[in-house]
């Protein structure tokens, strides 16, 4: 039974043209708790746990951890008032900054409900950007000196990462190959993008202008950030095989580059041609416009291997910023590769004989919002890429 239901399909698919667009789903989630403050997401890991930061604690602004739908205050380091989270791994691992009983900023990295400080360079202060799934972590750090540097943290060492040969550096993100995405200073003082890896750091240039950041990488190790152009504005980029890739915006003279995941899709925010600064998920080729929460701005800071966005948006509601959930995937694609075709109708197919499990990522396929992924996702899929729809 289970393989004729697969030649049936096959034999549809075969009897197709060509694949045709497939319908767009988006999705806003608002993550802020109803009638708190201000909040904003910037990382979230491939199980769905967002971090970021909110007013939960009378007037000072904390990490959290949201998960199913709750919003968990990660506190703050021993005397400290106030606490960021901006990255988050497969572990439930947060790294970010906290302030200290001194009232320095410093790095931290939150697990099993503690908040730990993982000190500085020998300066006063340090921030947590990114972590790995082997919790190795990423951010700058203050020197003896007095300049700041990026950092690698691993092995209870935090390790100086060197520049491009001026005197200060930032580190952003860091895949699980320990390949890290930040910015430094050259020796003719300009400021530009880098992809350190293997204990090479690599100036990735600009886009015309005199300056770069980067501020994620995946583990392709596709590098994504913003530039300055030849004309002055800056614009989101896409490095890679060393090229780097003016990504454009929506219609406005600017953009950014925040995030990027494993199937290319990359998100951050982008001037409109109405002016407004909205989130926009970019990928083959196109940047599409996130929207808001229905007040005027947004942005995404993150997103997953499931194609879920971690960013803010303000409301029509109130005079708040909030932490938001985008997911823009198209309807039937259950392996999220941006194409409704015959290989998601055989993922479906998989998951329903028992032969593949539903990942996250083919669950955000589910067409009739039955929980699952199953009959009618493969169907759907199918009659897609058939040119049935």
């Amino acid at each position: 039974m289970r393989s004729g239901i697969c030649c049936a399909f096959f034999l549809v698919f075969l009897l197709s043209g060509s694949l045709t667009p497939a319908e767009v789903l988006l999705n806003r989630a608002d993550l802020a708790t109803p009638g708190s403050g201000d909040s904003e997401a910037y990382g979230i890991n491939d199980i769905g746990q967002v971090a970021g930061v909110a007013d939960l604690a009378g007037g000072d602004w904390h990490a959290f951890l949201w998960q199913n739908g709750t919003m968990q205050d990660l506190g703050t380091l021993a005397g400290g008032t106030w606490s960021e989270a901006y990255g988050i791994n497969d572990a439930g691992q947060v790294a970010g900054v906290a302030g200290t009983a001194t009232g320095d900023r410093h790095a931290f990295l939150w697990q099993n409900g503690t908040m730990r400080d993982l000190g500085t360079l020998g300066g006063a202060e340090s921030e947590a950007r990114g972590i790995n799934n082997a919790g190795w972590i990423t951010g700058t750090a203050a020197t003896t000196s007095g300049g700041w540097r990026a950092f690698l943290w691993r092995d209870e060492t935090m390790l100086d990462l060197g520049t491009l040969g001026g005197v200060d550096s930032e580190a952003y993100a860091i895949n699980n190959a320990g390949w890290i995405a930040g910015a430094a200073g050259t020796v003719s003082g300009d400021w530009h993008a880098f992809l350190r890896q293997n204990g090479t750091t690599l100036d990735l240039g600009t886009l015309g202008g005199t300056w770069s950041e980067a501020y994620a990488i995946n583990e392709a190790g596709q590098v994504v950030g913003v530039s300055e152009t030849a004309s002055g504005d800056w614009h989101a980029f896409l490095w890679q095989d060393g090229a780097m890739l003016d990504l454009g915006t929506l219609g406005g003279a600017e953009s950014e580059a925040y995030g990027i995941n494993d199937a290319g899709q990359i998100v951050g925010g982008s001037y409109t041609t109405a002016g407004d600064w909205h989130a926009f998920l970019w990928q083959d080729g196109t940047m599409h416009d996130l929207g808001t929460l229905g007040g005027n701005t947004s942005v995404a800071s993150a997103i997953n291997n499931a194609g879920q966005a971690a960013g803010g948006a303000d409301t029509a509601a109130d005079a708040f910023w909030h932490a938001s959930l985008f997911t823009y995937i198209l309807r039937g694609d259950v392996n999220l590769n941006g194409v409704v075709a015959l290989e998601d109708a055989i993922l479906a197919l998989q998951v329903v004989t028992g032969t593949s499990s539903a990942s996250r990522a083919s669950k955000l396929g589910d067409i009739d919002a039955d929980g699952r992924v199953g009959l009618a996702e493969a169907v759907h899929a199918l009659q897609t890429a058939a040119g049935l729809r």
